[in-house]
C-alpha cells in the first residue's frame, strides 16, 4: 500500500492530477481504484461462470448476495478469503463475502506503464483468486444448503475441489496433488455439461449422507458412541479431529457405562464406502488430534471423581 501511495503522490506532484490536498484524499483514491478494478473483474468472472453452468437459463450464477472487498492481508498466509455471513436468527438467510489482498490488487494498479504481458499476468492472478473464492460461495449454495454434513465448501472438500477444477479454477493447497489421483476427480474431469456434473454430485452427496447418518449413533448395552462428520479444511483422508470419552462406574454394582463423542473430518480423497473402515481404525487406535478421557464414579446418589486419592462429590 505504501508503494502505491508513493506512486500516486508522485503522479500528483508531476502535475497530472493537480496538487495533493491530504493523505486522506490519496487513500480514498486508492480505495476507489481498488474497488473499481475488483468490481469490473468480478462482473466478468460471474458472466463467464454463468455461461459454463447456466448458459440458456434465466438465472444468475449465484442466488445469494455477494460482497467483494479489498483487505489488508499482509500479516496472513493467504491472499483471498471467503466468508458465509449468516443471519443470527435465520441461518438459512446468508450472504457471501469475498476479500482480496490489497497488495495483490496494488501490484497491478502500480504498473500502469509496464508491458502488456506483465499487466496481463497480474490481472489473471486476481481473476484466479476471485474464481477460487466464488466457487466457495457456489458450493455453499449447490451442496452446503442441502446437507447436514458441515463444510461442503471447505478447501479440502471433494465437492468444492470437483467444482473448482471443472470450472477451470485452481488451488495452491497441499491436498490438491492427492485429489487429482482420487476417483471423484477422475470421474468429474471428463463430464461435459454442468447438468451432468450436478447429477453426479447430488448422487455422491446422497452416498455420503447415507453412510454418515448410519454411523452417527453407535450404541451397545453400556456404551453410547456419537460420531459427528464434517468436510476437511486441508486433509486428504478421514481425520480423527477430536474424541471426548466419559466413563462412569457404579461403586455398588461395578457396572461401567461410557459416552463417547468423536469428531471426524472427511478429506478430499475419501469415498463414501471408505468412511466406516477408517472410522473403526481411528477409534480402535485412539488416533485423534485431540483426545480427552474423564472417569466418574457413582456412589449412592452421588456422581464423584477422584482427587488426591479421595472421592469428591460433583453433584447429586
Amino acid at each position: 500500500m505504501e508503494i502505491l501511495q508513493n506512486a500516486i503522490i508522485s503522479k500528483y506532484k508531476n502535475g497530472k492530477k493537480g496538487e495533493v490536498d491530504s493523505i486522506k484524499a490519496i487513500e480514498e483514491n486508492i480505495i476507489e481504484r481498488r474497488q473499481k478494478l475488483i468490481d469490473k473483474l468480478l462482473t466478468k468472472e460471474l458472466k463467464d461462470l454463468k455461461k459454463l453452468a447456466y448458459k440458456f437459463k434465466h438465472r444468475q450464477f449465484l442466488k445469494k448476495k455477494l460482497i467483494v472487498i479489498a483487505l489488508n492481508m499482509d500479516e496472513e498466509d493467504y491472499i483471498g478469503l471467503y466468508q458465509k455471513i449468516e443471519d443470527k436468527k435465520r441461518p438459512s438467510r446468508y450472504i457471501h463475502k469475498i476479500s482480496i489482498s490489497e497488495s495483490t490488487i496494488d501490484d497491478y494498479l502500480k504498473i500502469e506503464d509496464c508491458g502488456y504481458y506483465i499487466k496481463k499476468c497480474l490481472k489473471q492472478n486476481i481473476c484466479k483468486i476471485l474464481r477460487h473464492e466464488i466457487i466457495h460461495a457456489f458450493t455453499s449454495e449447490l451442496i452446503g444448503d442441502w446437507t447436514d454434513i458441515e463444510g461442503a465448501n471447505r478447501d479440502s472438500s471433494p465437492f468444492f475441489l470437483a467444482l473448482l477444477f471443472w470450472f477451470g479454477g485452481n488451488s495452491n493447497h497441499n491436498c490438491v496433488k492427492a485429489f487429482k489421483h482420487s476417483p471423484i476427480y477422475k470421474e468429474t474431469k471428463h463430464i461435459k455439461t454442468f447438468d451432468l456434473l450436478d447429477i453426479y454430485l447430488v448422487h455422491k452427496l446422497n452416498q455420503f449422507e447415507k453412510i454418515t447418518s448410519s454411523l452417527v449413533m453407535q450404541s451397545t448395552w453400556n456404551t453410547n458412541n456419537r460420531n459427528k462428520f464434517s468436510f476437511s479444511y486441508s486433509g486428504v483422508g478421514l481425520v480423527g479431529n477430536s474424541s471426548i470419552r466419559y466413563s462412569s462406574k457404579d461403586l455398588k454394582t461395578g457396572e461401567i457405562k461410557e459416552f463417547i463423542s468423536n469428531n471426524f473430518e472427511i478429506g478430499c480423497c475419501i469415498m463414501p464406502n471408505d468412511i466406516e473402515k477408517y472410522l473403526i481404525r481411528r477409534c480402535n487406535n485412539d488416533n485423534f488430534i485431540s483426545y480427552i478421557s474423564k472417569k466418574y464414579y457413582i456412589k449412592e446418589n452421588y456422581m464423584c471423581t477422584i482427587e488426591n486419592g479421595e472421592l469428591r462429590k460433583i453433584y447429586i
